[in-house]
């Protein structure tokens, strides 16, 4: 075999090897759903500790030094977007999406008129810690602008799920903890 063939027969063999593990990574990586999981608007309650970004400015704007942290009052939270989960056969992975309302459509467009970028919230996949066939846990950590965890629990005997979080804000000022829960539609691929 000539020095050019031998190179020719080494690169297709690793063409073929490498598409052959793309197919089956790929294959892996689209699991089959084993329960897909719709859920109202996750509302609750929420607290943080710091100082709001509001009240910084206003004391700076005032001339005032800036006020010390504390403990707010519990207010009334929770999102205006409905979330799908989709926990995968391997009951290790849950794919996260938030599904756009009538309010994010129109924001978006507004947006793509003043040539901003506007796309609609991405698929985030989140590891499983726990799964039984009466809960189902999984827990995320941001890196993002809110900085901390989200712990998802869903309770299909019950139809619901409790949204704990933990987060910082970017600029490591103010920790707000929030506590919610949703009615939830569970839907088996098959038994649990």
């Amino acid at each position: 075999m000539s020095d050019l063939t031998s190179r020719w027969h080494k690169r297709a063999v690793r063409g073929a090897t490498r598409g052959l593990l793309v197919y089956m990574l790929s294959a892996a990586a689209f699991a089959d759903p084993l329960v897909t999981i719709q859920c109202e608007m996750p509302k609750g309650v929420g607290r943080y500790y710091g100082v709001p970004e509001s009240e910084r400015l206003k004391a700076a704007a005032d001339h005032k030094p800036p006020p010390t942290g504390q403990l707010s009052a519990v207010y009334q939270d929770g999102y205006s977007q409905r979330a799908m989960f989709i926990v995968e056969s391997s009951r290790t992975q849950l794919t996260r999406i938030w599904l756009e309302n009538d309010t994010d459509r129109n924001r978006r467009e507004q947006q793509k008129t003043l040539g901003l970028s506007a796309t609609p919230g991405l698929a985030v996949s989140i590891p499983v810690v726990s799964y039984t066939p009466e809960s189902i846990t999984a827990m995320e950590y941001g890196t993002d602008y809110f900085r901390g965890a989200s712990v998802y629990s869903f309770f299909p005997k019950l139809g619901m799920m409790f949204l704990s979080q933990q987060l910082l804000d970017a600029d490591g000022l103010v920790a707000r903890q929030l506590a919610l829960v949703a009615k939830c539609e569970f839907a088996w691929s098959r038994q649990p």
